[in-house]
C-alpha cells in the first residue's frame, strides 16, 4: 500500500510527490515443449469432453485435465516475469516519434512506428524487471526481440507500451461497492443539502 494524502485536498504537489508510476508485469513460459504440450492436450480435452458427454463410456476428459494440471503447476516453475513501468508522456512520445514507420508500414499496418525499430528500444527503456535482472539493455531487448518468436516478442512489446498507455484506476470491484455504499447509505439518511462552496 502506498501513503496517503495528508489532507482530503492535496496539493498538486503532493500528488505528483505520492503519484506511483503505472506498472504491468508478464510471465514468459521458456519451455517451448511444455507449451505445446499443454496447448495439444487442452484440444484434446475438449474433444474427449464432447465425447464423453456424447458416448455411454468411461469418462477420458478427468484424466487429461489431471494431466494439464499437473504441467501447468511445472510450467510455472519454468516462467520468467518482466515487468515494465510507465517512462512518462513526453519520453514514450519522443522514443515513437524517433521511430517513424515507412509508407508501406503506414499504408498497410496503419503503424504509427516503426515496429522493429520502437520494439528494442521500448523494451529497454520501460523494463524494470526481468527474471533476477533489474532491466534490459538496448542490446539485450534487441536479441530477445531478434531471437524469440514473433508471439513472444509481441507479447512483451505490448506489455511495454500497456504500462506507458495505461492509467491506474480504482479496480472495478471497489467502485462497484463504492458505489453499492453509497446507494445504501442514501436509503437510510436524510437528503444532504448543498453546499454553497463546491466540495471534492
Amino acid at each position: 500500500m502506498g501513503q496517503k494524502f495528508m489532507t482530503d485536498k492535496p496539493t498538486i504537489q503532493e500528488i505528483m510527490r505520492l503519484k506511483n508510476k503505472h506498472t504491468v508485469s508478464i510471465d514468459i513460459l521458456y519451455d517451448a515443449e511444455l507449451s505445446a504440450k499443454i496447448r495439444e492436450l487442452e484440444r484434446q480435452y475438449l474433444i474427449e469432453t464432447r465425447g464423453d458427454d456424447k458416448m455411454n463410456r468411461t469418462p477420458l476428459a478427468p484424466a487429461i485435465k489431471k494431466e494439464i494440471d499437473e504441467l501447468t503447476d511445472l510450467a510455472l516453475e519454468k516462467t520468467v516475469k518482466f515487468t515494465f513501468q510507465d517512462i512518462g508522456r513526453k519520453k514514450f512520445e519522443a522514443l515513437w516519434k524517433s521511430c517513424p514507420p515507412s509508407e508501406e508500414q503506414k499504408e498497410k499496418g496503419g503503424y504509427e512506428w516503426d515496429p522493429d525499430a520502437f520494439g528494442p528500444i521500448i523494451l529497454a527503456a520501460s523494463c524494470i524487471g526481468a527474471g533476477a535482472s533489474t532491466g534490459l539493455t538496448v542490446d539485450e531487448a534487441q536479441d530477445l526481440y531478434d531471437e524469440w518468436s514473433t508471439a513472444e516478442a509481441e507479447m512483451l512489446v505490448m506489455t511495454a507500451i500497456n504500462a506507458n498507455m495505461g492509467a491506474s484506476s480504482v479496480p472495478l470491484s471497489v467502485t462497484a461497492t463504492a458505489d453499492q455504499s453509497s446507494s445504501e447509505l442514501s436509503l437510510i439518511t436524510a437528503p444532504i443539502e448543498e453546499s454553497p462552496t463546491p466540495t471534492t
